[in-house]
């Protein structure tokens, strides 16, 4: 039978904690997976927005408290960024000898900022729940006519969204795949804004990293002493930094207050993370991003996808209550 054109596989039992439940969020449906202390909810059209992350009764992000803010998005809040992250400077490239251009939208930098925004419109294709797990799968395929001026090119991209109510772990993952007969540039991260509550004297800890120097917001091609992989450094308002991960097998992020700690664990293809402090300090957005700033330009390696090329980002995250 269907339902709602979502296909599910279901082992869950009318005891369980866990499902997936939708209510509206102004014009939107705003959808939650897992159960009333551990829970993730989103908005699928809008490039795959998270309105809040909640573990083991913590609610961790800043987000849009209403659809107009939504709309508005000022910040990128939460939103899944494709087909690059960061920024592209004066929107210009060029990929199989041709020239392309994205619109320039961040004007203090000359840049293009973020990819497509919050207008990639993905749809849950399946979602699967079991006793104390669930997962949902959103699914954006883009095709080369939605923009031939800026990106022809036939990518299929997903995100995973997965509650483990055992671990008490919220993982999001990102991926990409080429469909299209010639290779296509890729870049995939994410912009979660980490709430960090006043008096919470919070503190940060990196993986082993290099800071990379910027001029205006790009690559001067110089990479500097990163933040500290072996103990918590105070968090600084005013941070708009981005990190190059020197170890694959290390790429947890820890952020310290007094009530919790949360552990980042990002995975996949990540490569970089980029921090971003505003100034009131009230939160932190650590994104995790599988290539660097101007990547498009700069670091060819890092974004071109072969047909049939997959890339990947993500991040598995846990909350360690103080007084647990």
């Amino acid at each position: 039978m269907a339902n709602s054109g979502y296909t599910h596989s279901m082992q869950k039992k009318a005891f369980s904690p866990i499902g997936l439940s939708r209510k509206p969020f102004g014009e939107y449906e705003l959808q939650t997976l897992g159960d009333e202390k551990t829970y993730i909810s989103f908005v699928a059209e809008k490039s795959a927005y998270v309105h809040q992350i909640c573990i083991d009764g913590q609610d961790l992000l800043l987000n849009y408290a209403t659809a107009a803010e939504l709309n508005e998005n000022l910040w990128y809040r939460n939103h899944a960024l494709l087909p690059f992250p960061n920024r592209l400077f004066e929107g210009k490239y060029k990929c199989n000898n041709q020239p392309l251009s994205f619109e320039i939208n961040d004007k203090g930098s000359s840049s293009a900022l973020h990819g497509f925004g919050s207008f990639a419109s993905f749809k849950v294709e399946r979602f699967e729940l079991t006793e104390r797990t669930g997962k949902v799968k959103l699914v954006y395929l883009h095709r080369p006519v939605e923009h031939l001026e800026s990106y022809p090119f036939l990518v299929q991209f997903e995100v995973e969204l997965a509650v483990d109510l055992d671990s008490k772990t919220i993982t999001w993952g990102m991926s990409a795949m080429n469909l299209g007969g010639t290779s296509a540039p890729v870049g995939l991260g994410w912009h979660p804004y980490f709430a960090l509550p006043k008096g919470g004297d919070w503190r940060i800890q990196f993986p082993p990293n290099q800071k990379i120097d910027l001029n205006n917001s790009i690559p001067t091609g110089k990479r500097l002493q990163g933040l500290s992989s072996k103990q918590p450094e105070r968090i600084e308002a005013g941070w708009d930094d981005c990190f190059a991960l020197l170890d694959p097998q290390d790429l947890e992020v820890l952020l310290v207050g007094k009530a919790y700690s949360l552990s980042l664990k990002q995975v996949g293809t990540t490569r970089y993370t980029q921090l971003y402090v505003p100034g009131d300090r009230g939160s932190i957005a650590i994104e995790p991003m599988t290539c660097g700033v101007n990547a498009f330009v700069e670091a060819e390696k890092e974004v071109l996808l072969e047909p049939q090329g997959i890339i990947s980002t993500g991040m598995k995250m846990q909350v360690t209550n103080k007084d647990a």
